[in-house]
């Protein structure tokens, strides 16, 4: 039966008055048919056993629901009785009767997401073109019944603005104001409504400002932090600091800082490849020799690993050729073998014994070797 009744609103919604009529008759009449005798007369019924039995609060219940029962029946014939009255005058009356026919029929679809205010002004408009007709009360009961509706979907409309704009969803609380049909409000809830957009539009500016000088001083942070990394020198710290600022509004500026930190770390390992190079030049012993080569070598082409673009790329190469020449001179095998190694992944460990940066300086270097491996150039 429930279901039955909701698709009979649904029907009236969509204004579709004949067949939610048929719908509705048929209700009443299998209603009829099944009880075959008035529930009222039947609550009235139980309430004298009860009273009869001694059960008294239930008794008092049975009663209750008759008289509420018949409160509301009075209500409905007082309504039916002023119907019947414009009806009973639909031949002299027949202008006053479509109009109030027209309002009926948009009351019964009401939906205040759809109509707004539509049906209030409609019955404000009936009662000043017909003050002294016989439905006048009823027509006031539409119109305060669909005012009620109206304002509660409004100030619900106004709840949820609230809520958006308190999690600082501005855009959104302004694109869900622009869905209210500003023609179904009236003047005044048009005005607040244009009134709060801007309002919005304003806060959602501020909210945008802020947010950016946020940014640009965590941003800021940023950049302070990898400078003080770079001064350290410890510059891949520093230029993973950079990196993390590409693509903000520091992108400019970062990349043209990870150019010069690379630089600067490479010229630094540079130095540190030259330095083991020049003790290479400084000792007679073989394999004290290899190591220095080995660890020179090692430096140089991890800088072109690290630093790919860097500007000394082809200088590092060069040094890297140079070295290995070295390499081939001492021993022809040792280059071919690290490279074997280098490919199965294997890492060259050092005589635990032997640091190559320490060194004694001692014997003569080959000619020409530091003019190859320019460090006041870098």
């Amino acid at each position: 039966l429930e279901t039955q009744v909701l698709y009979g609103q649904a029907l009236t919604y969509l204004h579709q008055e004949d067949q939610a009529i048929k719908l509705y008759e048929k209700i009443i009449d299998d209603m009829s048919s099944s009880v075959g005798t008035d529930l009222l007369s039947l609550h009235k019924r139980v309430a004298d056993l009860h009273t009869a039995s001694g059960n008294f609060q239930a008794a008092t219940t049975q009663y209750k629901v008759i008289e509420d029962e018949y409160r509301e029946m009075a209500a409905l014939n007082d309504w039916a009785a002023l119907q019947l009255s414009i009806l009973a005058r639909s031949d002299t009356n027949a202008a006053e009767l479509t109009a109030y026919s027209s309002l009926l029929r948009d009351y019964l679809g009401f939906l205040p997401s759809q109509d707004g205010y539509k049906v209030v002004w409609e019955a404000e408009k009936f009662l000043e073109d017909y003050p002294y007709s016989p439905v006048a009360s009823n027509v006031d009961a539409i119109k305060n019944d669909a005012m009620q509706l109206a304002d509660k979907w409004y100030e619900g409309l106004w709840e949820t603005v609230d809520e958006l704009s308190g999690e600082n969803k501005f855009e959104d609380a302004v694109a869900f104001l622009q869905t209210i049909p500003l023609d179904l409000i009236g003047p005044a809830k048009e005005a607040a409504v244009k009134r709060k957009i801007e309002e919005l539009l304003l806060a959602d500016a501020v909210d945008r400002e802020t947010q950016k000088m946020m940014e640009i001083q965590k941003l800021q942070k940023q950049w302070n932090n990898g400078m003080l990394l770079v001064r350290s020198g410890q510059y891949d710290e520093a230029i993973q600091v950079f990196t993390d600022l590409l693509g903000t509004e520091y992108d400019d500026k970062a990349t043209a800082k990870i150019k010069e930190v690379s630089l600067k770390a490479a010229q630094h390992e540079r130095r540190k490849a030259a330095d083991a190079f020049i003790r290479y030049t400084k000792t007679k012993d073989v394999e004290s020799q290899k190591l220095l080569l080995i660890e020179s070598r090692k430096i140089l082409r991890q800088i072109l690993i690290d630093y790919p673009d860097v500007e000394i790329a082809d200088k590092v190469r060069k040094n890297i050729d140079r070295v290995e020449q070295e390499m081939d001179k001492i021993d022809p095998q040792l280059l071919p073998l690290l490279r074997v190694k280098e490919m199965s992944g294997e890492v060259e460990k050092q005589r635990p014994d032997l640091d190559v940066f320490e060194q004694p300086a001692e014997g003569s270097q080959p000619v020409g070797m530091i003019n190859q491996l320019p460090v006041e150039q870098m």
